[in-house]
């Protein structure tokens, strides 16, 4: 009998008999449901209470336990006596032949003993148990809450077993067909990092190292956001080594060493290119033998400290790593038992140290842990790692760094005990320096160390002509490669007497190697490389051109992590791959020029001495010179190198404390860290972001807290002054018997009803969030509950709260616009939080009557605030002045309205106050249009935005709602230029996509949370006066935003200098812009303007202005023409049958030329000509022309004759008569309607009897000029 649990419950007896799905009969739900219970203990005993919880869990019928009797009878009838009755209840006797899931267990244990030996029976062994999957286990029974926990352990054995084999197929070198089943095992199951290991192997073994490294980032996003955690430090690891290109990734081929011995397979390049040789290299090290003997005898000798002293480039570290080592390890130079520990300074010189040793010997002691004590005894710790006859040297390769990366107490406490152990009493213990030339005053200065050093110095010379000749002979006669006649002269000739000959002269030889033909090495490629001074500048140069352009932005963010500045010269800097993934910098972008550095020998892959972790290196201290570019980002580099070093050792001690807050920055030191963020071009690794947004959050905490303390302790005491004068009318007014009952009522009356109303999402973005956040704040601080209403759910929304018992009403913007004065109850205190009646000092289209509001001010239950727009104009234009390195910043604004002429007026004022002569460009996007209200368009931004940055400007501040976002976009998509954004009102950062961000400067804000907390306050202590009043940057209602701190040190102080220039009124900003509108040559050429048409798509129309022809919204207009003359582009949505009723024909006209050419033609209202056929600018279609009948003014609905209704926004528009073309009598109208690749475009020019043959000779000569498209 034969059962299976690993999908539907099934059971098929051994001779094949089934009934349902090739299974037995099992009965009903319940029924089968025992079965499972009895499966999942197979072999064990499952009693008769547990199988009735099972079934009904707390509330069992009464009969249950005679009810699972007759259920395990019937079972045992189909099955047998496989069911047997034990003790207090049953149990199934299987085995793994009989049960799926005991089979599919043992094949797991077979597969993952086969592992190690077999990979092969491993996959088939694996594979066989996951193919007896159909399905999730006890498929069927997913209602029953008791089979939940062994079908969970059977699906977690199922995500093994597809780990187990996967690691298998691995291991046999299947990764390419391994890599679709990991992706999908890893989306579905996110956070299973194992499965995201092996994908990420797999893919970057496929070649794929940057889908691994997104592999990677998908899985932390995973993490992060949705569990709040990290990665494993074993997958962080894996990112490292594929950062990197780490060999140890790499798939391990049993026929490796053959292929290596054998003569016919490639041919290994025996020079070692930019790398020390090391001793592993002892075979091909040539040219030094005189050397190697010179300086075996001394450390053999008495010589307790030897430095080996020579100019950057001269084969120190070569000559002593792959010629003194081997030759003291060789029996025959020395007697001696010498163990030799290799170390370099580094950071922490006694963490090296000890490392060093371990490495050392084959068994070191516990006590060696205790070597990196400053205060312990060296000498004595050493000698217990040393047999009886054995000696100790200790080699410190690139001595230099002890002077360039370690701090003064630790430096004189190693150097202290280098002098105990060279001056060894028992001389067994030696110490050998190398030191470049350039700091060989260094240890000098040490007294006591300088004496000792003196005594046996080796200078290592330049290698003679001979020497040369034998450094590249030797390797090449080892691999059979030979020298094209005259080159090998050619090369010892260049080398000799230079400096940093031998770095060069290998890397010459390392790259004539690769580009030989057949066994010879050639003059051609020695002249294609430059020479030997050219090969590593030209070869850097030019792997460096053939990178893409954000990975020549990596590889400059690179390279200065990879090097030290010092006093007088610089130095190489080891980085582990670690920082290299944390900084700000994309690590795929990264990997790509880490791998085109690294294969092309420039620099070089290691491991941490002491921690293992991968490390990459500069191939040799000549690149440093070497490379014009890299000479250059150093030289440019220089201050802010020595700032990060300054900044790293703060760094290094709060890491080292747990990121404990009291080792944070403070005070100056913080100012000064910001001010150099703020302006270097170094990326920061994310524990450097963590450092100093910590300290700056912390400061503002502090600073925060410091100023709700005093605003607290202020409304205290305006509410104790408030008090004590009700208390002292209370006495005068009835004596003293009264004060009971005054203060009785102020205890007992009901709080203030507060309402507010809006049309804002106070749950979303801002503004309507930064109402809210006042909102909450002040219920919180006044114990209140403020009433919100929607504007948007009903119009009458205030009218009803009139009639209400409501004390207070808070209105926004649209909600004021929506009122009239009759609405409002005169016994309920109003505030309107923006009304601007006398904003409105610009026509905002020439072509109809202003639409105003109500006029409230001099009402006496009314408060209107104002914002002073010019204030946050002013700052604007100081953040751009600030910061614009082109001399050029631009302004964006939606219409040409008052508080808009405000804004643009503030910020010329603004660029100005900080450099006079910086050009500003001002563009209206209603000048332009894009079809769609100018507060909504981001076409119209992001095309405008193009073109300011086109002209130079580097900085732009919008004032145009939505159709800043459009800006933004112009930003971003131009992102290998530095050019930034500033947003008004709101913060723009917040909502921003990621590819925005960069480019958001700052935000000029207005304090909506600090302007409804202030009037709720003002109101609750009877201090809410009624009539106008303006919110400026004196009561900090206008301020600016640091989010993404974008902003330099600079542009913060002049900020901040103008912000308590405009509260005091030293400052006081025009509200008239000082200038004409001045746009930039790629918008508005000169004789030309540009405008667009409202349509299915944009279609940009082009015509030549005479002298005093402007354009506005979609009008090219003559603005002293009475009445006004114009040309117009647009579209028509309908005509109305009846012009002064407003009444629209039925059905409308359609959708094509001839629909609204009949459509005029045929209307007996307009009279007009026959449609004749036209063309303009190569675009077909029709043109009519009519004029308009001489009407009353007294007998059209709102003294308005209606032509048409437009298809956009640009006609009157109110809530009566929308996009309702207004038109006079006796206006002539001339109309083509045309087809631009299918949209429809309606061009208007209308003229009057009395026009003047000068005004219709420039509509002429517009209209010839008219281009489309």
């Amino acid at each position: 009998m034969r059962f299976d649990v690993l999908g539907r419950l099934r059971v098929v007896d051994g001779r094949g008999r089934g009934g349902e799905a090739a299974g037995l009969r099992l009965g009903g739900a319940r029924q089968q449901l025992v079965l499972a219970l009895l499966l999942a203990e197979a072999n064990s005993v499952v009693s008769t209470d547990a199988l009735v919880d099972g079934l009904w869990g707390d509330s069992p019928p009464s009969a249950a336990r005679h009810t699972v009797q007759g259920y395990v009878s019937e079972l045992r009838k189909l099955l047998g006596p496989v069911i047997e009755r034990e003790g207090p209840g049953y149990v199934v006797r299987v085995d793994d032949s009989s049960l799926d899931s005991l089979e599919f267990e043992a094949l797991i244990s077979r597969g993952r003993n086969e592992l190690a030996d077999d990979p092969v029976a491993a996959v088939a062994s694996l594979s066989a148990a996951l193919g007896l999957w159909r399905g999730a286990p006890f498929t069927g029974l997913d209602d029953a809450a008791v089979l939940l926990a062994e079908r969970t352990r059977l699906e977690q054995l199922q995500l093994l077993a597809f780990e187990d084999r996967a690691g298998a197929e691995l291991a046999l070198g299947r990764h390419r067909e391994v890599v679709a089943e990991l992706d999908a095992l890893s989306c579905e199951h996110p956070y299973r990092e194992e499965l995201r290991a092996q994908h990420m192997l797999a893919l970057y073994r496929s070649g794929r190292q940057a889908e691994a490294l997104r592999a990677f980032q998908r899985t932390r996003a995973a993490l992060v956001e949705e569990l709040g955690l990290e990665p494993s430090p074993l997958l962080r690891q894996l990112e490292e080594q594929i950062l990197v290109q780490d060999p140890a990734l790499d798939l391990a081929s049993a026929s490796d060493d053959e292929a290596s011995s054998d003569p016919s397979g490639p041919v290994t390049n025996p020079y070692k290119g930019l790398r020390a040789f090391t001793e592993a290299d002892a075979d091909v090290f040539y040219g030094r033998d005189e050397l190697i003997a010179q300086l075996a005898s001394i450390v053999a000798g008495d010589g307790g400290l030897t430095a080996v002293v020579g100019p950057s480039g001269s084969g120190k570290s070569s000559l002593v790593q792959a010629g003194l080592i081997p030759a003291l390890r060789n029996a025959d130079r020395s007697g001696a038992n010498w163990v030799i520990a290799l170390m370099r300074p580094g950071a922490y010189p006694f963490t090296e140290l000890e490392a060093a040793l371990v490495r050392a010997v084959d068994e070191p002691p516990v006590t060696i842990s205790l070597l990196w004590k400053p205060d312990s005894d060296l000498l004595r710790a050493v000698s217990r790692i040393l047999a009886e006859d054995g000696s100790l040297l200790l080699v410190i390769d690139q001595f230099e760094e002890l002077f360039t990366l370690v701090d003064d107490e630790q430096r004189d406490a190693f150097l202290r005990g280098l002098i105990a152990l060279a001056t060894d009493p028992r001389g067994r213990s030696r110490v050998l320096v190398t030191l470049r030339a350039d700091f060989y005053d260094r240890p000098l200065m040490h007294p006591a160390f300088g004496r000792l050093m003196t005594g046996h110095v080796v200078n290592v010379m330049p290698l003679a002509a001979e020497e040369l000749e034998a450094a590249a002979l030797g390797p090449a006669s080892r691999v059979g490669v030979t020298f094209q006649r005259g080159l090998l002269a050619a090369l010892i000739d260049e080398a000799s007497g230079q400096p940093n000959a031998l770095p060069l002269f290998q890397y010459t030889l390392t790259e004539l190697f690769e580009r030989r033909q057949d066994t010879m090495l050639t003059r051609a490629a020695y002249q294609e490389l430059g020479g030997i001074r050219g090969a590593v500048a030209s070869r850097a140069e030019e792997i460096y051109q053939r990178l893409d352009l954000e990975q020549q932005q990596a590889a400059h963010q690179l390279f200065l992590r990879l090097v030290t500045v010092g006093r007088d010269a610089e130095t190489r800097r080891v980085v582990a791959a670690s920082e290299l993934i944390t900084l700000d910098v994309d690590t795929v972008t990264m990997h790509g020029a880490v791998e085109a550095l690294v294969a092309n020998r420039l620099l070089v892959r290691d491991r941490d001495a002491v921690s293992g972790a991968l490390t990459l290196e500069v191939a040799h201290e000549a690149l440093l010179s070497e490379w014009d570019r890299l000479r250059r980002w150093i030289d440019d580099g220089r201050d802010d190198l020595r700032q990060l070093a300054a900044y790293t050792h703060a760094l290094d001690d709060w890491l080292t404390a747990g990121r404990d807050p009291d080792y944070l920055l403070t005070a100056g030191r913080l100012d000064q860290f910001e001010q150099w963020r703020a302006t270097t071009t170094m990326r920061l690794t994310a524990p450097e972001r963590d450092f100093l947004d910590d300290a700056r959050r912390q400061r503002d905490d502090a600073e925060a807290a410091e100023i709700a303390h005093r605003a607290e302790q202020a409304r205290l005491r305006r509410r104790a002054r408030g008090r004590a004068f009700a208390l002292g009318a209370a006495v005068t007014a009835i004596g003293t018997v009264a004060i009971v009952a005054v203060i009785t009522a102020a205890g007992t009356r009901d709080p203030p009803k507060i309402d507010f109303v809006s049309s804002l999402d106070l749950t979303g973005n801002e503004p309507g969030a930064q109402y809210e956040q006042g909102l909450v704040r002040a219920e919180r601080d006044f114990d209140l509950v403020i009433e919100r209403h929607d504007l948007a759910a009903s119009e009458t929304v205030v009218a009803e709260l009139a009639a209400s018992d409501t004390d207070l009403v808070v209105l926004d913007s649209d909600a004021t616009r929506s009122i009239a004065p009759d609405d409002l109850d005169p016994d309920t205190r109003y505030v309107l939080t923006d009304y601007a009646w006398d904003d409105v000092r610009h026509d905002p289209d020439p072509l109809r009557p202003q639409l105003g509001g109500h006029k409230f001010d001099a009402l006496p239950n009314v408060t209107s605030h104002q914002w002073a727009n010019e204030h946050a104009g002013f700052l604007a234009g100081v953040a751009a002045a600030s910061t614009t390195e082109t001399g050029t910043v631009g302004f964006v604004g939606a219409t040409r309205t008052g508080p808009q002429e405000d804004y643009r007026a503030g910020f010329e004022a603004g660029v100005q106050s900080i450099d006079p002569d910086i050009r500003i460009f001002a563009v209206y996007l209603a000048a332009i249009g894009d079809g769609r209200e100018p507060y909504d368009a981001p076409e119209a931004g992001r095309f405008v935005a193009d073109r300011l940055y086109d002209e130079g400007a580097d900085v732009i501040f919008h004032v145009a709602g939505r159709s800043g976002a459009g800006v933004s976009d112009a930003a971003s998509r131009l992102s290998a230029h530095d050019l930034w954004t500033i947003g008004a009102e709101t913060d723009q950062w917040e909502p921003a996509s990621t590819r925005q961000r960069p480019h958001i400067l700052t935000s000029i804000l207005r304090r909506s949370d600090l302007q409804i907390y202030s009037v709720i306050d003002d109101y609750l202590d009877g201090s809410l006066d009624p009539g106008a009043h303006r919110l400026t940057a004196a009561d900090g209602m206008i301020t600016y935003a640091e989010s993404g701190d974008a902003l330099s040190a600079d542009a913060r102080a002049n900020l901040d200098r103008a912000t308590e220039q405009l509260a005091s009124g030293a400052i006081r900003p025009p509200r008239t812009p000082s200038g004409v509108l001045t746009e930039p040559e790629s918008l508005l050429e000169p004789g030309t303007g540009t405008s667009f048409f409202a349509g299915a798509r944009a279609v940009p129309v082009r015509a030549t202005l005479p002298v005093g022809w402007e354009t506005e919204n979609v009008f090219i207009f003559k603005s002293d023409a009475d009445p006004l003359l114009a040309i117009s582009f647009f579209d028509v949505a309908n005509i109305y049958a009846d012009p002064c009723q407003w009444a629209l024909l039925d059905p409308p006209v359609g959708p094509t030329v001839d629909d609204l050419a009949s459509a005029l033609a045929d209307s007996p209202v307009f009279q007009a000509t026959g449609a004749r056929d036209v063309t303009v600018d190569g675009f077909e279609g029709k043109y009519i022309e009519f004029t308009v009948p001489d009407y009353s003014e007294d007998e059209c609905k709102g003294r308005l004759f209606g032509l048409w209704k437009e298809d956009g926004p640009f006609g009157v528009s109110s809530g009566n008569h929308p996009n309702l073309w207004a038109q006079s009598p006796d206006q002539h109208n001339q109309v083509w309607i045309l087809d631009v690749d299918g949209t429809r475009l309606v061009i208007l020019a209308w003229t009057f009897p009395d026009t003047s043959a000068h005004d219709r000779a420039d509509i002429d000569e517009i209209l010839d000029s008219i281009q489309i498209g």
